[in-house]
């Protein structure tokens, strides 16, 4: 706000600044767990606490570079919070859908803890679940430290700015899309989690229509780094072989009818069309309108499959 970063940048690297900001707290919430995993006589038990503080960090310095005052920024970074938290625990509780448990850290450390067989590929998904979010939000921060866009006029604004700087070839596109998929299942759970107490009329289409939000909001906020119909089709295909690669791993067992996962092209026909959708939409209608035009076409596209399928 003082405009101080500007004067940083031009004597040092963005990288390093977050470095100089972060490596203090992490180093000493690092020291914190390891405390604590000493004093439960287990010394390797913090190593699973780590991904989980590595995603706070991220998420903090992301909240930062987006916000556009100090009580947004303290706003959004208790929001943030909670959510990573949250969504540290409740997979864990998920005992008759233990697939779904999977993806919690809180899972692998109780099984630690209790001494059970870890499997190798549950430490391979979750730490990498996390890794992944935490390295994305690091990454685009790091784009976000740019006056060009740290003095933008809304989230959005910066968002998209951010996605220019950090999303440039058609192969950072794919990889973006496809390791995207990780922030697509944590909204999707909290989604399928807050609509659960609903009665099962509503909640299916309730559910099909936050899914289509999310995984929209998603694919658009990489296709408006250069929106053409080859940006659109690359993120489509990178979206779809994420959600194939998180298939494989079965975590979603029981809820795959909701999320069309089982199916081979019938979402790989969904994301190219609402992929195009957006571009052709985005020109005319705007961010705001592409993306609610993708979001309706996928939610009625899912809901005609749901039932016909189901």
């Amino acid at each position: 706000m003082l405009r101080r970063l500007e004067v940083l940048l031009s004597t040092v690297d963005r990288r390093e600044i977050l470095a100089g900001k972060i490596l203090p707290y992490f180093l000493l919430s690092t020291v914190f767990a390891i405390a604590a995993s000493l004093m439960s006589k287990d010394p390797v038990a913090f190593i699973f606490v780590l991904p989980v503080i590595a995603l706070l960090f991220a998420a903090h310095s992301f909240v930062v570079v987006i916000s556009r005052s100090y009580r947004e920024a303290t706003f959004l970074l208790l929001v943030a919070s909670l959510l990573i938290t949250i969504y540290a625990f409740i997979p864990a509780v998920f005992s008759t859908a233990l697939p779904l448990s999977r993806v919690s850290l809180i899972t692998l450390l109780l099984t630690h803890l209790s001494r059970d067989t870890i499997d190798p590929t549950d430490i391979f998904l979750s730490f990498s679940h996390f890794g992944v979010m935490a390295g994305m939000l690091l990454y685009m921060s790091t784009k976000g430290l740019n006056p060009d866009v740290i003095h933008g006029r809304s989230i959005t604004e910066k968002i998209v700015a951010m996605s220019k700087l950090g999303i440039r070839s058609d192969v950072a596109a794919f990889c973006f899309a496809f390791l995207s998929i990780s922030f697509a299942f944590m909204a999707e759970l909290f989604a399928l989690l807050a609509l659960f107490i609903l009665p099962e009329y509503l909640m299916i289409p309730s559910l099909i229509l936050s899914v289509a939000a999310v995984e929209e909001s998603i694919k658009s906020s990489i296709i408006v780094s250069r929106p053409d119909v080859k940006r659109a089709i690359i993120t489509a295909f990178g979206f779809f072989a994420g959600e194939k690669f998180l298939i494989m791993f079965n975590i979603l067992q029981r809820y795959s009818i909701a999320f069309l996962g089982q199916y081979l092209l019938l979402p790989l026909v969904l994301h190219v069309v609402t992929a195009l959708i957006f571009v052709f939409s985005f020109r005319r209608l705007g961010l705001r309108g592409a993306l609610l035009s993708a979001v309706a076409v996928h939610a009625v596209y899912d809901y005609a499959v749901v039932m016909l399928l189901a």
